[in-house]
């Protein structure tokens, strides 16, 4: 008599749990269509001109500009107040087009300084236009522009790994808690105990059908990034290969939190809240769609924490900056702590039966 290979039934029921993901609507729309959606959307938006300049003041030195009150109100033109620490991180996002500094020139007078990373942009010629009109009026001086070594990053470079890290993040989490919820729930877990087949093998079977899936999906929304919105890949493929490798770091970290839900959670009706706990507040504070530096310093603290935030950096540092993985050593031992606390915690609540 052959003796049982758990080869064989690990392979079985993998293949048997990623044909149940591939016909969930559910997991394709977690995974691909609602990742694209946002893509689609924003990336557009993304495209589009606005007709309004914005330029950064830093914090302090507003008065010290003789025209602000004029400045703030002219129509062409928005003026924000800049912590200078985060003058890179607003510059390279775009979300202002250059900073405004005022200083003490050679003669006792004022003098200005327009800096932004493209000195010879459009934008920044418009903006240097208008507020010539200004300091000739005010001081009869020039502004001085002086370009900044800062990569600026296209709208949908932000946008489109912010939502491949939050795919990964809401499949992951909703996926594994109701999966093994419902296979629990519905004695499944029970009976493959009447086999002889290692109960390690159940989860693993499970985890590599998930993580074969979200691979997939992680691919479909790269290749669409590329081809449709002009997404940067600072090596080519090479970024690419590097993306699905902390593609596979995130799944397994974000899977801890769904055996940690599907422990805790005594109903089926009860697993999307405490979902939605672990999921929502990354969605909204790991810079999924707006720079974490656009929020309070408080809101920053909290947005430092979160698992998401380092996943999404180290995804965008490999796409724009071509950055290898010692490069990501920080934001990978930040990801690794997670993992290693989520499957802890998961250790003492996840239950076979």
């Amino acid at each position: 008599m052959a003796s049982y290979s758990q080869w064989t039934a690990f392979r079985a029921l993998t293949g048997a749990a990623l044909k149940s993901l591939m016909k969930s609507p559910s997991s394709v729309v977690f995974t691909v269509a609602f990742p694209l959606f946002f893509i689609v959307g924003f990336g557009f938006l993304g495209n589009e001109e606005g007709h309004v300049a914005k330029i950064g003041i830093p914090e302090g030195m507003e008065r010290q500009i003789a025209f602000y009150d004029q400045l703030i109100q002219d129509p062409l033109i928005e003026v924000l107040t800049v912590d200078t620490h985060y003058r890179d991180s607003l510059l390279s996002h775009r979300i202002i087009s250059a900073i405004f500094v005022p200083g003490p020139g050679s003669n006792g007078d004022i003098h200005y300084q327009l800096q932004s990373p493209s000195a010879t942009a459009n934008e920044v010629k418009v903006v240097q236009m208008i507020l010539d009109q200004y300091v000739t009026k005010s001081s009869g001086s020039s502004i001085e522009i002086r370009a900044l070594p800062v990569l600026q990053r296209n709208k949908i470079d932000f946008i489109l790994t912010g939502q491949l890290g939050f795919s990964l993040l809401a499949s992951s989490v909703f996926g594994v808690a109701f999966v093994f919820f419902g296979l629990r729930q519905e004695l499944v877990l029970k009976r493959f105990f009447a086999t002889p087949i290692r109960r390690w093998n159940i989860l693993l079977a499970e985890g590599t059908a998930r993580m074969v899936f979200q691979l997939f999906g992680a691919f479909l929304i790269i290749i669409a990034g590329i081809l449709f919105f002009d997404f940067t890949m600072a090596e080519g493929w090479i970024t690419v290969v590097k993306m699905m490798l902390l593609t596979i770091l995130g799944v397994l970290i974000f899977m801890s939190f769904g055996f940690v839900i599907s422990g805790l959670a005594k109903s089926t009706s009860a697993v999307p809240p405490l979902a939605n706990i672990i999921v929502l507040p990354q969605f909204i504070l790991a810079g999924t769609i707006f720079p974490i530096s656009n929020f309070p310093v408080w809101l920053q603290w909290i947005a430092n924490i979160l698992p998401l935030t380092y996943l999404n950096e180290a995804l965008r540092k490999v796409a724009i900056d071509g950055a290898g993985f010692w490069d990501l050593r920080w934001e990978m031992l930040v990801l690794l702590f997670w993992g290693i606390a989520g499957y802890a915690f998961a250790s003492f609540l996840f239950r076979w039966e």
